[in-house]
């Protein structure tokens, strides 16, 4: 896209939202928060430098007017579009989305996304903005030490714990209680959280090992290969063997 369309974008973008360009630069302070603002067609008219350089760009001239189509594999843009076009019809604001997006080497990792719709000075919805947070750091200083010593015990003993009656046994909770303490903490089900765990493991292992895709289901608690692609493809948007060659390091 021509430089002139990318200015027209941003200074389009700038008057419907009625503040000055020094108000949004103050998002180039946060180091380990992404942030991204994108207008009515969904192309993007902001990121700070931590959510750009996640991105395949050589510089801010190859970002502006570009979709998420432009830059990110097609499961995980139409996740990132069919959240946006929710946003910006509604009005409702999407909060604590965990999903995949890519780290800074361009793997798909779990993060943490808010998005809100952006309002014109009308108070017209004019696009969409949010926060890109590591899934981990959402977390990393967790007050519920219960629940604290519960994610470390996932995150060592992933590929060995099957079910969540395992978790619960000696936290002095009841399986109601354990399970709404978690959620509150995680924004999901300590199910989900298990399962996102050993995909995030088992993706660790394909991208760096040459271990047989049907031995690596059996040791991570599927009872055959068959129903590990069908969850794998479930989190991760890719098959197994797909992951395993796009990301293969």
């Amino acid at each position: 896209m021509p430089l002139r369309d990318n200015v027209t974008i941003q200074r389009e973008m700038r008057e419907a939202l009625g503040f000055e360009p020094s108000f949004i630069d103050l998002f180039e302070k946060l180091d380990q928060t992404s942030f991204f603002l994108k207008n009515a067609r969904f192309q993007h008219v902001y990121a700070n430098d931590c959510f750009r350089r996640r991105l395949p760009i050589q510089g801010e001239a190859q970002y502006f007017g570009k979709n998420d189509f432009d830059f990110f594999p097609a499961p995980l843009a139409e996740k990132f579009r069919k959240d946006d076009e929710s946003v910006l019809t509604t009005g409702v604001p999407l909060l604590r989305m965990v999903e995949l997006f890519p780290n800074h080497q361009g793997i798909p990792e779990w993060y943490e996304t808010d998005k809100l719709p952006v309002h014109s000075a009308s108070g017209r919805n004019v696009g969409v903005m949010g926060t890109v947070i590591r899934y981990e750091q959402a977390f990393e200083d967790v007050s519920d030490e219960v629940i604290n010593q519960v994610i470390k015990r996932i995150r060592k003993d992933c590929v060995s714990l099957q079910v969540v009656t395992d978790l619960v046994e000696g936290t002095g909770l009841s399986h109601r209680q354990f399970n709404r303490r978690f959620k509150e903490v995680t924004g999901i089900t300590p199910q989900q959280f298990l399962l996102r765990t050993k995909i995030e493991d088992a993706s660790a292992q394909l991208r760096s090992t040459d271990v047989s895709i049907s031995d690596l289901a059996l040791e991570h608690g599927f009872c055959d290969q068959s129903a590990f692609t069908a969850r794998f493809r479930s989190v991760m948007g890719y098959t197994p063997l797909q992951y395993r060659k796009n990301f293969k390091d």
